[in-house]
């Protein structure tokens, strides 16, 4: 057994006292750490080793939302639906991601 704390799933690279023209990056385990930061202004990054899992759940509900939208097409007695070109999309993206 170890010592070393376990790595958190994800950690935030967030600018501190940075400027229009200079940045000063730091990584963080939280978004916005500070008073007065906002987290939309950190990027979120994924452990690797977790990215597969985090993968398949988005393909899950995918699938779900995917299922629901074949339902709902079929009620529509066959109108074009914008939806579900998307979903194509986004399991055509999927795809190419394994």
């Amino acid at each position: 057994m170890s010592d070393k704390p376990e790595a958190p799933e994800k950690i935030w690279l967030i600018d501190v006292d940075g400027d229009e023209f200079f940045k000063n990056y730091v990584w963080c385990d939280d978004p916005a750490p500070s008073p007065g930061m906002e987290p939309k202004e950190s990027v979120e990054y994924i452990r690797a080793d977790l990215l597969q899992d985090k993968i398949a759940e988005l393909e899950e509900v995918l699938k779900k939302i995917g299922d629901s939208a074949g339902s709902w097409r079929r009620r529509a007695n066959g109108h074009n639906c914008y939806a579900t070109a998307g979903l194509q999309s986004i399991n055509d993206i999927l795809k190419t991601r394994k």
